[in-house]
């Protein structure tokens, strides 16, 4: 079967790109910003990042 209205834009419920992987990894870990901060930041909710039950 073959998606004929595949979409690249990033919804609800799709992963995050490595690009926005090492936006989050660099905001943490080398200036030190809290999961609200990076969050608000890059329009994702803020479990996303923590990883919800952590």
């Amino acid at each position: 079967m073959i998606q004929s209205n595949y979409n690249t834009e990033n919804n609800k419920g799709k992963h995050r790109t490595c690009e926005d992987r090492t936006i989050i990894v660099h905001l943490f870990n080398i200036q030190e910003m809290n999961y609200s901060k990076i969050s608000a930041g890059i329009e994702i909710h803020r479990t996303t990042i923590k990883g919800g039950g952590s």
